[in-house]
């Protein structure tokens, strides 16, 4: 398993297309063995499909399932997805926000034990209302927006952890926070980051690469005697833009840490890096 999905246990192997059929039974169902999305081969590439059920609790093979399936549902019709709010498989959830942030649908979460949101797809496409990038939008503003318990999960799209009653850990070299651009980001601004490195003292100081849209736009350097706090980077106006659309900020570290490695006390295996606790923006630049 990689990227969010990175230090899972293995779960489920305890079963077989034997034990599927028994419980499911065979009337009027075709069952496809295999390894989704190469399996999907075995099946008509034209069918169109009024409901599909999709429960693969991991990000790759959810968003291979909905790639393959989206473009197949029939106007009108609809997703069953597991686990999207069980808030076990977040790889799930991130799959699904990734997946329709371009797209008019939303999730509506289900009264079951199982985390279950249902999509209907829509009978005309467009993003003036898209719903993450609403709910994007709103986690940037003047007052700070926080990490703590999932907060701002909406905006980070690469190399994170779960959330934390505290904030998130970015895992691995290179993490990623994507906001939406709306119209009036034509003038420049700043984001703040209330930020902190993972610092023990077999390791003092850290730097790390900040990007924007792929700019390099400056280095934070973080040491044992100034190491959280509220760090920036400088976001220049683009005039002329007419619509919303995303806009990245990139996190590249040039080492990470294991605790486990450092602390033989610790039990945490995580590649952890940056801590992130909150985010704004401030006023016009000058």
């Amino acid at each position: 398993m990689v990227g969010i999905d990175r230090g899972l246990p293995i779960q489920f192997k305890d079963t077989s297309l034997d034990a599927v059929k028994q419980l499911v039974g065979e009337e009027r169902t075709v069952f496809v063995k295999g390894y989704f999305p190469e399996s999907a081969t075995q099946l008509d590439p034209a069918t169109q499909y009024a409901l599909v059920h999709i429960d693969c609790d991991l990000y790759a093979p959810m968003t291979s399932a909905l790639k393959y399936f989206y473009p197949r549902l029939a106007p009108g019709g609809y997703f069953f997805i597991h686990d999207y709010t069980s808030l076990s498989w977040q790889g799930a959830e991130r799959a699904v926000d990734d997946f329709f942030a371009d797209k008019a649908e939303a999730g509506v979460s289900l009264p079951d034990g199982a985390g279950t949101i249902v999509v209907r797809k829509a009978r005309r496409g467009g993003v003036d209302s898209n719903w993450l990038f609403d709910k994007q939008s709103r986690l940037l503003s003047s007052q700070w927006n926080y990490a703590a318990n999932g907060g701002l999960s909406p905006l980070l799209t690469h190399g994170w952890s779960g959330p934390e009653p505290w904030g998130v850990w970015a895992i691995g070299n290179v993490s990623e926070v994507t906001f939406v651009r709306e119209l009036n980001w034509t003038v420049p601004f700043v984001i703040e980051f209330d930020v902190a490195m993972a610092l023990m003292n077999t390791r003092g100081s850290e730097t790390i690469e900040v990007a924007v849209d792929g700019v390099h736009r400056c280095v934070w350097t973080f040491t044992t005697e100034a190491n959280r706090g509220t760090r920036s980077v400088d976001i220049f106006g683009e005039p002329g833009i007419t619509l919303r659309r995303e806009m990245k900020v990139r996190f590249q570290i040039g080492s990470v840490l294991r605790p486990d490695l450092v602390n033989p006390e610790a039990t945490d295996i995580r590649e952890i890096g940056l801590g992130l606790y909150g985010v704004r923006k401030i006023g016009v630049k000058t």
